[in-house]
């Protein structure tokens, strides 16, 4: 299964979604297989997968993949877990992209738990005032919801929180930083 996985990312790498995709769903037959539904290396190809499938715009298949897999992740870790936090995301982003207003409501409460457990992190790291990529990245996706769901005005200071993160981290002049200049 390692080298099954290794290719996956290989094909995906390379831009060959739809074979990197057949790869995977091969390697969590596997997975499921041996060590079964809620280990947490399932979860994580699960989730994998529905990022593949995401990209390759299988709605249904992506939001069918990511719930699993957030659903298993906080059932088996614990919502705050790091790999939990980040399943969480996936589905959020996933409902981002289908755009309806209950999915964007549901991916709002996602994100803004995931920015919690990402301040709760960076607190306890000794790095709450300055941020970290987490917080960055959990305060861009928040920001992107509310603009979703046309509340750019609750979204300023999630925006405003990734841009001062972004520039401290990376410089000013990062294209990350740059991106959240023109969010």
């Amino acid at each position: 299964l390692l080298g099954a996985n290794a290719l996956a990312d290989r094909l995906l790498a390379a831009g060959e979604k739809e074979k990197g995709a057949a790869q995977l769903h091969g390697v969590v037959l596997g997975l499921r297989e041996l060590r079964g539904d809620r280990h947490p290396d399932t979860i994580s190809v699960i989730g994998r997968m529905a990022q593949v499938a995401r990209a390759l715009d299988r709605d249904d298949e992506a939001e069918a993949l990511a719930r699993e897999a957030e659903t298993s992740a906080a059932l088996v870790l614990g919502k705050a877990h790091p790999d939990a936090v980040l399943a969480a995301s996936t589905l959020a982003e996933v409902l981002l992209q289908r755009g309806e207003p209950a999915q964007l409501e549901e991916a709002e409460a996602l994100l803004r738990a995931c920015h919690a457990h990402a301040a709760d992190h960076a607190e306890m790291a000794g790095k709450g005032g300055g941020g970290t990529a987490e917080l960055q990245v959990s305060a861009s996706n928040l920001a992107q919801a509310l603009i979703a769901q046309g509340r750019a005005a609750e979204a300023l200071p999630y925006a405003r929180e990734a841009l001062h993160i972004s520039s401290r981290l990376l410089g000013t002049h990062h294209e990350t930083t740059l991106d959240e200049l023109r969010s």
